[in-house]
């Protein structure tokens, strides 16, 4: 407080209030004569000032690592010492008026000037307080909503860092079994996997991507994964072109597909359709419940928990999941900026 740049203006209210309350309370009648008006406005400006920069000049150089003491005893030891300025001010106070005032003695002017020098330091310590512990509080929700922050950026990046390991897993699997039955169609796969894997790799340290950017890698994927199933998997896209510079998470397009293939049988009696529209507000990706027997439950939630989260890192709008024992479908918000 005491390094305010408006300090001169604090200065000049508190010397009014204190003379209009000395004037109030007629406590100029304790001088024990009569005094010049300029005489006790100078004089009491005079000491406000003092007293004032006295403890600026204190906090300036008040050295010792505060940090190692508790703040009640910091302000309690800023304020023991600035009563030594109290007393030298009280003293060099009371010099003037004993000459100024006709008939009044040294003790009493002593008495006086220090009875007032140290309500003024008093109150402007119990302020200066106040303006700490509000610094301390602020300082603290500051600190506190950096550490929440810092909190959602490395869950945020974590979450992301799981989609490249599982993915890559299970694409190495797939070309496992197809270097045996098929060795030019591995090679084809090869390639495709080189792209899927190059874009997510790219990715790691995006936060979004446009619609078009995750739909060309996505078609990548399909090919992955129809090469996989013998055509007994079709994902159908029927997007709105006005749609494609928006934005989402990337490959949260592939986790949701990938979802529907580990989670629904798939064969050449029970084809997978699985589609992905958009409307403008939402990407919309759905497909018919053919739940496999050995289905892992529990997986779907997880994936579904990673794209929720990294969504709420830049949006409100939630993810919406429908599932009515017949269909599944989840509707991806689309994003027009990054927020």
């Amino acid at each position: 407080m005491f390094k305010s740049s408006y300090r001169y203006l604090y200065i000049l209210l508190l010397a009014v209030y204190s003379y209009l309350n000395i004037k109030f309370t007629e406590g100029d009648q304790l001088l024990g004569g009569k005094v010049a008006e300029i005489y006790l406005i100078s004089l009491i400006s005079f000491l406000v000032v003092l007293i004032w920069e006295a403890n600026r000049f204190l906090f300036k150089i008040y050295r010792f690592n505060k940090s190692r003491i508790s703040t009640p005893r910091y302000l309690l030891l800023a304020f023991l010492l600035s009563l030594i300025s109290v007393f030298v001010f009280s003293g060099v106070s009371s010099s003037f008026s004993s000459v100024f005032i006709e008939g009044q003695s040294i003790t009493t002017a002593f008495k006086l000037s220090l009875g007032f020098v140290f309500r003024v330091n008093l109150f402007l310590h119990c302020i200066n307080a106040i303006v700490f512990y509000q610094q301390q509080l602020l300082q603290s929700e500051v600190d506190m909503e950096v550490a929440q922050k810092e909190n959602v950026l490395a869950n945020y990046h974590a979450l992301k860092r799981q989609i490249s390991p599982h993915f890559l897993f299970n694409s190495l699997n797939v070309l496992d079994e197809l270097i045996n039955e098929d060795p030019k169609r591995a090679s084809d796969f090869l390639t495709r996997l080189s792209r899927v894997y190059r874009y997510v790799t790219r990715n790691q340290n995006v936060d979004l991507v446009t619609l078009e950017e995750e739909l060309d890698f996505i078609k990548s994927y399909i090919y992955l994964v129809e090469t996989r199933f013998n055509n007994n998997l079709k994902v159908h896209i029927e997007v709105q072109k006005e749609d494609l510079k928006k934005k989402i998470v990337p490959a949260a397009l592939q986790i949701l597909v990938e979802n529907a293939i580990k989670h629904n049988e798939i064969s050449e009696t029970r084809p997978l359709e699985v589609w992905v529209k958009s409307d403008s507000t939402y990407l919309i990706i759905s497909n018919p419940i053919q739940t496999k027997m050995s289905s892992r439950r529990e997986s779907l939630g997880i994936g579904l928990q990673n794209i929720t989260k990294r969504y709420e890192f830049f949006i409100d709008t939630e993810v919406i999941v429908r599932n009515d024992g017949q269909s599944f479908e989840v509707k991806l918000p689309l994003l027009t900026s990054d927020k």
